[in-house]
């Protein structure tokens, strides 16, 4: 299941009085963060859109099924490159002043974010095990009081990509998580 504002939109809301700046990892067409975005403007928030733009990366063992199938391989969920950063853009309309556009891979472009970010609300939905876990604990540290920290494809107990690393964090933090969803979503509130 594809991830879409609606499914997101009361947790924005509950975070919208929260101080700090929203955030999507994991952008792809910009179903949900070109809707976080307006949003984010009508609120005076910035909003910071982190993708690769170029598909993801390199899976982990963490990554396949049992079966050693993969679903999600090297190059999969291509946004377009700078097409698809256009595109986002142009999707955002009247409220792009607030966009903030951070290309790279998870970990690393976190380095490229201001060292004094804090957020009230942040989407992940990277798919892969090792940048979903990365995002959350990075994120986390930098979540203000009551701010809503959400994961998509949160599926308890499933061993691998997404829902392990939520399911990791979650017992590394000592927070009793929210969801899952029926979109998969799964969240904590700090």
């Amino acid at each position: 299941m594809r991830a879409d504002y609606s499914q997101i939109e009361d947790l924005v809301e509950q975070a919208g009085g929260v101080p700090g700046d929203f955030a999507e990892a994991g952008v792809w067409r910009g179903d949900t963060c070109a809707p976080l975005c307006r949003r984010a403007h009508k609120l005076g928030k910035r909003c910071y859109a982190i993708d690769s733009f170029v598909g993801l990366g390199e899976p982990t063992d963490r990554d396949y099924e049992p079966d050693g199938t993969c679903r999600y391989k090297a190059g999969g969920l291509h946004a377009g490159g700078d097409s698809g950063v256009e595109r986002l853009v142009g999707r955002c309309g009247a409220s792009a002043s607030s966009l903030v556009v951070v290309r790279g891979w998870i970990p690393e472009v976190f380095a490229e974010l201001p060292a004094s970010a804090r957020f009230a609300f942040v989407h992940v939905d990277v798919d892969h095990y090792a940048p979903t876990l990365a995002a959350l604990l990075w994120f986390w540290d930098r979540m203000s009081p009551g701010g809503v920290l959400c994961c998509h494809d949160w599926l308890p107990g499933r061993g691998i990509l997404a829902s392990a690393a939520f399911d990791e964090f979650v017992a590394g933090i000592g927070v009793r998580p929210h969801g899952p969803t029926e979109s998969r979503h799964g969240w904590v509130i700090r």
